[in-house]
């Protein structure tokens, strides 16, 4: 069957034929063709262009007027454009402008693409679905009352855009209006906000609020310019057909926090952060409220903070956090820092607290911070790690107030507790008013926590001075007010610390010995510090009372005082004052080790605060009161049993106190000037007492030949750095002795006597010259002084030395490697002590001391006088004498003069290896009263030769046998008056008629020999006799003069002449009389013991025998060998041998 047979066959066939479809299938074919034909040429026309709809553009712009009532869109042409773009034909406007109420223009769009309802259009209507702005230019304000209006200008009557195509598109649902979206694409948009000064630029926007669930969203897709940066803005909001919340969520990548900073000024504090962060929320909105949000912001680059001196490096920065309304709360879930500076995790939450306009009048804050850790190069000297750190607080707007109600850390050496308030202000340092507690924690850490330019010459002086022990627990409260952090000084009342110290070691003038062991408390105000210590030592040195105060801690190299005061051993304080940069004892030449005593020292120290300190810097003032105090000025003077105050600043040092000089006991006033040239003294001192022998023999005065005793002294000492240069003394001879034996000058102790020298020094305080002048009751003397090196007296001149009725002449004495060399010149001398020793004036008991007849080595004595005045009465002029020899050992003499009418004469001549000396006298009996008082002696011619073994210029050989020398004393033709020895003698001898004799015209002697010898001061006498008309004596024995001993044996002749007369008979005599000087008959004698009062005894039964017989009553005859001097001395085993004490001079 055919399709058509098909067709007519059914049901419809029957009534529809076949041919019927062929026409019409033909008409509808050619109007297919039409329509092709017309759409392929609208297709082509579309192509080339818009196709323009002039004649509907009335009808076009009813419609626009009633989709967005009050909102006025004019064009100038409509069509239909083709939109490669969107692949779809679409009505267009072109040159859409739109115009705000009052007429003027608010946006303009070069496009504005327009979506028709399909029904009414095929009906001939012309009504408006979608609006979609292409390329439009606007700006849209966000007005303080949270209005959106398009332009610039304020105008109170224009209503918020936004709401007006909100509420046209709401409309739609109701039938009132026909557009369902309003969109803009491709548009240039600049938005400002009137509340925060936003100004942000989008040149490239979509926007697009529709339906949706009976809820309006508005979506936004942007790049955005912040002050020139871009940045990439997404976001929805879902708002509700009539009231509730509008519900939304943003996306902001890449936004550059700086620029932000940059743009708004409420943002101005984030344009030192040069971040790019992510940030996203989502939140609920009705009205002006937010109702609830989650947020996050991501982020990481550089920011530079306030106190951190150097831009940080942040790796990341993360914070996530809610809000709810209902709860007015901002939890933060997790805020995270990790920078090159910086490294913190932070947790916790803020209450918001809201007034009746519903702005926020306050927050609560409360967060903690775990294991946060600070590296931050010029704000911490080290890193700094925080265990754990609390806040509990709040935020006030209205007042910028930071409420403090507890700020801690906890966990390490840092554990603070504080509470206060911060007071924001703009353009000033924020005012705070905060108390708080810090437990005990060490120097170090303290410094460790301490910022860096926060009281940084407090800091500084701390970290530089302070080295070890704990500080704390401080309280400090801050009360300062805005801006003061700004000026120079923070003032005293701004700041309150106060924190106990602890074992500190710390430095108070750099290089000496620290202070250790202190303890005290210190209190810090705005500008000032104080430090209280009222025990600590420094070394061995004993502190107490110990204060430290720096008043102005903002002033450049702020000084400050440091008092105290200090006990210990002078040994140990000037160790510690020896230290650089003081050096007190170098400078002064005196070695600390040296000193003795104890010190109580009061210490003021003016010291700045600064890094580099040197002494001249420092404000010295130092009291030291001294007991037992000793010290060594020099190698040889010393001063011992001291109680000397001093006071020391930057010029000077004063002492004023007494001490030993030995054994003298003298007043000091010592002034010593820090600071003076070469050559300029700077020591003075002023010193009163009695100067023992022990003290001039440590001053370097060797003068004890001639001065014995005390001298008063007051006078004034000069000299630099601890070195004597001169002296300038009062003297009071009157309680010492003055003696010059070698010229009889002799003031005896009680006698009034005063003086006045001037000494000069040389190095180490060594004497080197003194003139010298002294006046008393008889005696007048110019003495000038010079000295050795070491102090020794080198030459000593004295132009004019007159005593007593005797004594007027000149001395020079000098004193070299050559010797002693002494001339004597004038008028008279007094020579009654050459003598005097031994003399029949005196009692020995032992020989006298060296006197200054006596020589260390070679001398030469020159002496030419008018006279010499010797005893009762008798003068030798005129006199001349020269002397040279070593020691006690004379080598040359010339003597020369005159006694009366006689002549006086001895010399000493070199004879082979020994030494020849002659004594000659024509007046035996006057030289003998003259020189040693021996008035028993009338007349008499001297001859005395001796020989003086050796040259004399070495001592002689160390024989113990060997004589030193002998010789033979020959004197004739005088006769013995009034001899108490021999009356002894005559009386023991019951021979009184001799003794009678002797009283009245005295006994003739024709002829005295004596042979002698000496050995160790022992004279020995051989064989003596005397011989005269009426008595002849024989000797034998010796005299010790170390010990003043005798022992001497003989033979008493009486009736000589006669008595002697049959020793001329060769055998007979020799038998009878037995020996020359004797006779038949005769007494033997003994004389024994004391050398002044000697023990005599007379054998009465030798009278009955004759010469050789009386040897048997003689007995033994002493020895000079067997003398006590002569005696071999035991070994010494420890203590040394006691030098021999000079011998007396022989009595007659």
């Amino acid at each position: 069957m055919s399709l058509s047979e098909a067709w007519n066959a059914s049901f419809i066939g029957r009534y529809v034929k076949s041919h019927h479809i062929s026409r019409t299938a033909l008409v509808g074919a050619a109007l297919g063709v039409a329509v092709l034909f017309f759409v392929v040429g609208a297709a082509l026309r579309l192509l080339v262009g818009p196709i323009s709809l002039g004649p509907l553009s009335g009808q076009i712009s009813d419609a626009l007027a009633q989709a967005l009532p009050g909102i006025t869109i004019k064009y100038d042409q409509a069509a239909i454009e083709w939109s490669r773009s969107q692949g779809r034909v679409n009505l267009v406007v072109i040159g859409a402008r739109v115009f705000d109420s009052r007429g003027r223009i608010i946006a303009q769009a070069p496009q504005a693409d327009i979506d028709l309802a399909a029904q009414p259009f095929i009906q001939g209507k012309i009504v408006v679905r979608r609006v979609t702005l292409v390329g439009v230019q606007l700006t849209l304000v966000r007005t303080t009352d949270g209005t959106l209006r398009l332009g610039v200008e304020h105008d109170d009557s224009q209503e918020d855009i936004v709401r007006r195509i909100t509420d046209a598109i709401n409309k739609n649902n109701t039938g009132a209006t026909s557009l369902q979206s309003f969109a803009i694409r491709d548009a240039r948009v600049a938005f400002m906000d009137q509340n925060t000064g936003l100004f942000l630029v989008a040149p490239r926007a979509a926007v697009r609020i529709a339906t949706s669930a009976g809820n309006l969203i508005a979506a936004l897709e942007a790049d955005v310019e912040v002050s020139g940066r871009a940045a990439h803005i997404t976001g929805q909001l879902a708002l509700p057909p009539q009231e509730g919340p509008v519900n939304g969520e943003v996306h902001v990548s890449h936004l550059d926090i700086a620029a932000l900073g940059r743009n708004a000024k409420m943002f101005n504090f984030l344009r030192s952060i040069g971040m790019l962060a992510d940030f996203n929320a989502k939140f609920a909105i009705e009205g002006t409220h937010l109702l609830r949000a989650q947020f996050g912001v991501d982020g990481k680059g550089t920011a530079a903070f306030v106190g951190i001196r150097k831009p940080m490096h942040i790796d990341k920065l993360h914070l996530a956090a809610r809000y709810d309304r209902n709860t007015a709360r901002i939890n933060v879930d997790d805020a995270t820092l990790d920078s090159d500076q910086m490294r913190a995790h932070i947790v916790g939450k803020a209450d918001l607290v809201y007034d009746s306009s519903g702005a926020i009048s306050r927050l609560g804050i409360d967060l903690v911070a775990d294991k946060t850790a600070l590296q931050v190069p010029g704000t911490f000297q080290q890193p700094v790690f925080l265990p754990l750190v609390t806040f509990h607080g709040g935020y006030v707007p209205s007042t910028h107030d930071i409420l403090i109600s507890h700020l801690n850390t906890n966990g390490g050496a840092l554990v603070l507790d504080t509470s206060g308030k911060i007071t924001l202000v703009d353009n000033k340092s924020p005012a705070l008013d905060i108390k708080g507690r810090i437990e005990m924690l060490s120097v170090r850490d303290l410094l460790h926590y301490w910022p860096l330019g926060l009281g940084e010459g407090a800091r500084s002086w701390i970290d530089a001075n302070i080295f070890s022990g704990s500080l704390g627990p401080l309280v400090f409260e801050t009360h300062l007010p805005a801006g003061v952090m700004d000026e120079a000084a923070i003032p005293d009342g701004g700041v309150l610390m106060t924190f106990p110290l602890v074992n500190v070691e710390a430095n108070y003038v750099k290089g000496l010995t620290h202070i250790i062991n202190l303890y005290g408390t210190a209190t810090l105000t705005g500008n000032s510090f104080r430090a209280d210590m009222p025990r600590a030592r420094i070394g061995p040195l004993a502190l107490s009372n110990g204060h430290a105060v720096i008043p102005n801690l903002s002033a450049p190299a702020s000084p400050g005082d440091i008092t105290a005061h200090v006990e210990g051993s002078v040994t140990d304080l000037l160790k510690l004052t020896d230290l650089k940069p003081l050096n007190y004892p170098t400078r002064f030449g005196i070695t600390p080790e040296t000193t003795a005593g104890k010190a109580a020292v009061d210490l003021n120290f003016h010291v700045p605060m600064l890094h580099n300190l040197s002494v001249d810097d420092v404000g010295i003032g130092i009291k030291v009161a001294t007991t037992g105090f000793g010290i060594s000025l020099g190698n040889r003077v010393r001063l011992a049993e001291g109680a000397v105050v001093f006071d020391i600043d930057n010029t000077h040092l004063h002492a004023v106190g007494t001490g030993n000089l030995a054994s003298s006991r003298l007043s000091l006033d010592w002034t010593e000037l820090f600071k003076g040239g070469p050559g300029v003294n700077t020591t003075k001192v002023l010193v009163k007492g009695a100067l023992d022998q022990a003290g001039r023999e440590m001053l370097g005065i060797a003068i004890s030949d001639f001065v014995r005793g005390p001298v008063g002294i007051n006078g004034t000492l000069t000299g630099a750095r601890g070195q004597l240069t001169g002296a300038d003394m009062n003297l009071d001879f009157t309680p010492a002795s003055l003696s010059l034996d070698l010229v009889g000058i002799s003031k005896p102790a009680g006698v009034a006597a005063s003086g006045h020298s001037v000494s000069v020094f040389g190095p180490k305080s060594a004497i080197r010259t003194n003139s010298l002048t002294i006046a008393g009751t008889g005696l007048q003397a110019t003495v000038n002084m010079q000295f050795s090196e070491d102090g020794e007296l080198a030459v000593l001149t004295a132009p004019s030395l007159k005593s007593g009725n005797t004594n007027d002449f000149s001395l020079t004495m000098t004193r070299g490697p050559a010797g002693q060399d002494i001339a004597i010149r004038g008028r008279s001398i007094d020579g009654t002590q050459l003598a005097r020793r031994g003399s029949n004036t005196g009692k020995g008991s032992g020989g006298p001391a060296k006197s200054d007849a006596t020589f260390d080595g070679p001398f030469h004595i020159n002496a030419k006088l008018d006279r010499v005045a010797l005893r009762n009465g008798v003068t030798v002029a005129p006199f001349a004498l020269d002397v040279t020899g070593v020691a006690d050992r004379p080598i040359t003499m010339s003597l020369s003069g005159s006694l009366g009418r006689s002549a006086l004469s001895g010399s000493i001549v070199p004879a082979g290896n020994d030494r020849k000396l002659t004594l000659s006298a024509a007046d035996m009996g006057t030289l003998a009263r003259g020189m040693f008082g021996f008035a028993s002696m009338k007349g008499g011619k001297l001859e005395l030769t001796a020989s003086l073994h050796g040259s004399g210029n070495v001592p002689a050989a160390d024989d113990a046998t060997a004589n030193d020398y002998e010789g033979l004393v020959r004197l004739k033709d005088f006769r013995l008056l009034n001899q108490p020895f021999l009356a002894r003698l005559f009386s023991a001898g019951s021979l009184i008629g001799f003794s009678n004799l002797l009283q009245n015209n005295g006994i003739a002697v024709d002829e005295l020999k004596v042979p002698f010898s000496a050995n160790n001061g022992v004279l020995a006498l051989h064989d003596a006799r005397a011989t005269g008309p009426a008595i002849g004596i024989s000797a034998e024995g010796y005299i010790d003069r170390p010990k003043n001993l005798i022992a001497l044996k003989g033979t008493l002749v009486p009736l000589f002449g006669l008595n002697s007369v049959l020793g001329v008979i060769p055998l007979v005599g020799d038998l009878l009389i037995s020996k020359p000087g004797e006779g038949i008959i005769g007494m033997t004698y003994t004389v024994s013991g004391d050398a002044d009062e000697p023990h005599v005894s007379i054998n009465p039964l030798s009278l009955a025998t004759p010469g050789i017989l009386r040897r048997i009553f003689e007995g033994k005859m002493p020895n000079a060998a067997n003398a006590p001097s002569n005696a071999v001395p035991p070994v010494a085993t420890s203590a040394p041998p006691v030098k021999p004490e000079e011998p007396p001079a022989p009595k007659p």
